[in-house]
């Protein structure tokens, strides 16, 4: 089975200078500190115990969040310190041996954490169960895992993910910049520590980010034959099968009176939307072009 971890050649073609493997060597410590409980959880209390902090902080999880962590390692600090702080945790990692260690150390450290420990690979793992998923710096393929669990996650869920900060460190580990993926995604990045930054992505606006006032409005509350952008959704499994997702363009035709309905238009198909539900989806007005002429014209038609 492939190691989760990788060596990346750096500088020019000509030159194809290659680094250490970083990842092996931090691998390598690992192994020693989970033969080594006590000797392990000096290492990790050092190394990790601020970063989940300002993760955890970062990511404004709710009590009792089911999280998955993505190469949680021999060494499962980052999984134990979430378990402590309440959270049921998934650890996975595509090693073995690994996940043996993880649950040996597990074992002798915290008996009885909410922890579980699966062999299973980042870029294929199902996310969907998950509020949260962090994903550790040694991971890689760093941007297909990311990929995967974008893809894959629940709507309102998170994924936390670690970044070198310098261009030094980004030569020892894979960085991956939230903007590859696209405005679909929001994101916050704050530094951890000297090496490394937190990085976090939602497709839903972090929750202060649409304040009242603010260019997201409302989908009750947008403007008639108004272009507009979703931006987010809230977590009912009755409004993703009307076509209503982030990043899909609507038009509101009218409004059913006495509280009814709204009848809106999303990339060309008719729906009427139950005002409950409309109130929690937000918008962003876009700007009227000629593309979208032509749409509300098909749409009118309808």
């Amino acid at each position: 089975m492939r190691s989760m971890y990788r060596n990346e050649p750096f500088g020019s073609e000509n030159t194809r200078l290659r680094l250490p493997n970083i990842g092996k060597v931090t691998k390598k410590i690992e192994d020693i500190g989970s033969r080594w409980p006590a000797l392990g959880h000096l290492y990790s209390t050092y190394l990790y115990t601020d970063v989940v902090d300002c993760e955890v902080e970062l990511a404004g999880l709710k009590p009792g969040s089911s999280i998955l962590h993505i190469g949680c390692g021999s060494l499962p600090f980052t999984a134990l310190a979430l378990a402590e702080k309440g959270y049921a945790v998934t650890g996975v990692d595509n090693d073995p041996a690994s996940i043996a260690a993880a649950r040996r150390f597990t074992e002798y450290h915290k008996p009885g954490a909410d922890i579980t420990f699966i062999e299973d690979d980042g870029a294929s793992v199902d996310p969907s169960r998950y509020d949260a998923i962090w994903v550790s710096l040694n991971v890689a393929p760093k941007e297909e895992v990311l990929k995967n669990l974008l893809a894959g996650m629940r709507e309102g869920g998170a994924i936390i993910y670690r970044n070198p900060r310098e261009k030094r460190s980004s030569e020892l580990y894979e960085q991956i910049l939230p903007e590859t993926f696209g405005e679909e995604y929001h994101h916050r990045r704050i530094p951890t520590d000297r090496v490394k930054e937190a990085v976090c992505m939602r497709r839903a606006p972090f929750p202060e980010e649409i304040p009242e006032g603010s260019s997201h409005i409302s989908l009750e509350n947008l403007g008639t034959d108004r272009p507009a952008r979703i931006r987010h959704i809230p977590d009912y499994s009755l409004i993703p099968p009307l076509g209503l997702r982030p990043g899909k363009e609507v038009i509101i035709h009218c409004r059913h009176p006495m509280g009814g309905p709204i009848v809106l238009s999303v990339e060309g198909r008719r729906v009427a939307l139950a005002r409950e539900f409309a109130r929690r989806i937000f918008v962003t007005e876009a700007e009227v072009t000629d593309g979208w002429i032509s749409r509300k014209a098909v749409a009118g038609r309808a």
